[in-house]
C-alpha cells in the first residue's frame, strides 16, 4: 500500500515520500507497515494545509497514534473532520486498527473540539507529559475504537 492517497470533498491527504521536505526517515523497508506520514492539501486550491501522521505502535494489539498538525486559519468549516474520518476510515478499514489515540494540549480548544467533533473520547489527563521550552505540560488522551467508529461517533458523557 505505497503510496497512500486519500480523497475527500474538501480535501487530499497524500503519503510524503521519504525523499520529500518534511517526509520521513526510515529504516530499509519492513515486511509490515507501522508509519504513515500525510501532506494534507485543500481540493480546489491545492493550497497545504498542514500534515498528518499514523504511527501504529503495537501491530498485535491493533493500536495506532494519530497526530494532527493543521492551519486552523483555513476557515472553512469541516476541513478537519474530512481529515479525521480520511484516516478513521484507512485505520479501520483499510489496516485492521482496533484503536487511534491522539494527544492534545488542554488549552488548544480548536484542537480538543475537532477531535471530539471526529467521534474521539477523552480518556485521561496525563499531568507533565512533555517540556517545552522549560516548562512541563500536559496532555489530554483522546482515543476512538473500531465499533464506535463503525457507529458513529458516540453519544455525549452523561454528568
Amino acid at each position: 500500500m505505497f503510496p497512500v492517497q486519500l480523497e475527500g470533498q474538501l480535501v487530499d491527504v497524500r503519503e510524503l515520500p521519504q525523499d520529500e521536505p518534511g517526509g520521513r526517515l526510515s529504516a530499509p523497508a519492513a515486511p509490515v507497515r507501522s508509519d504513515y506520514l500525510f501532506a494534507v492539501t485543500h481540493r480546489q486550491t491545492g493550497e497545504p494545509l498542514g500534515t498528518v501522521h499514523l504511527l501504529i505502535e503495537d501491530q498485535a494489539a491493533r493500536r495506532a497514534a494519530l497526530r494532527l498538525s493543521l492551519d486552523e486559519g483555513q476557515g472553512e468549516p469541516g476541513l478537519g473532520e474530512e481529515v479525521l474520518a480520511l484516516l478513521f476510515r484507512l485505520g479501520f478499514a483499510h489496516l485492521g486498527l482496533h484503536r487511534i489515540a491522539a494527544r492534545c494540549d488542554p488549552h488548544n480548544l480548536p484542537g480538543r473540539r475537532l477531535l471530539e467533533k471526529g467521534g474521539m473520547r477523552l480518556e485521561g489527563h496525563l499531568r507533565h507529559e512533555r517540556q517545552v521550552d522549560g516548562s512541563w505540560r500536559d496532555d489530554f488522551l483522546y482515543a476512538i475504537v473500531e465499533d464506535e467508529w463503525m457507529g458513529g461517533p458516540p453519544p455525549p458523557l452523561a454528568d
